[in-house]
């Protein structure tokens, strides 16, 4: 199971991402960072994988 797991994991996947211009000012970009869902997935997994490393420290 764990190994299937990290297959699943580390295969590379393509990217969803979406065209259009990403040179506005701060809070645009902002704006649009927290209203696109695959920002908003790519930050989750940020998070996620940021608490599975201070777990991992902290014991």
């Amino acid at each position: 199971m764990k190994k299937t797991l990290a297959i699943a994991l580390l295969t590379p996947a393509p990217a969803f991402a979406h065209a259009g211009d990403h040179s506005h000012g701060f809070t645009q970009n902002i704006a649009h960072a927290l209203s696109q869902p695959d920002h908003l997935v790519a930050a989750l997994g940020v998070i996620a994988l940021a608490y599975a490393a201070y777990r991992l420290v902290k014991g």
